[in-house]
């Protein structure tokens, strides 16, 4: 009869703890469950593996949980090296475009340059046809 109590008492204490402070998260579950099972050390065994079996689901999610986002990390690392080195591929190719398009800026100034020359030289000869057309007849 006492040991009945006794396990009555405890099992209303732990509830107006659970009742006081509603678990976030699995590791604050598992804070409260290994709480609740050294408060149930006291009672005895048959609770003790009760809570310990669900320490143990717990501990599982939890473990779960981790091997989830140790995966989800290597793939943002591999994503992340990948940008990296797209980005380094593409900043390296734009300097070699740079590079290209300042040697050819001066080649192109100069055939501008000697296109503009040659259609002078065109027109002054059409010119100078014209006047000898004109001198000779």
């Amino acid at each position: 009869a006492e040991k009945a109590k006794k396990v009555n008492d405890h099992d209303t204490k732990a509830r107006e703890n659970d009742d006081k402070k509603p678990a976030n998260n699995l590791s604050e579950m598992a804070r409260k469950i290994i709480g609740q099972l050294e408060r149930d050390q006291e009672v005895g065994p048959d609770i003790n593996q009760a809570g310990a079996s669900a320490l143990k689901e717990i501990v599982y999610a939890l473990s779960e949980d981790k091997n989830k986002l140790k995966a989800e990390t290597t793939n943002l690392k591999e994503t992340i090296q990948k940008l990296n080195k797209t980005y380094k591929e593409a900043a390296k190719k734009g300097e070699e475009l740079k590079q290209v398009k300042d040697t050819i800026e001066p080649e192109l100034q100069k055939s501008g340059l000697l296109n503009n020359t040659k259609l002078r030289l065109e027109n002054e000869q059409r010119l100078s046809f014209q006047l000898q057309s004109q001198h000779q007849s």
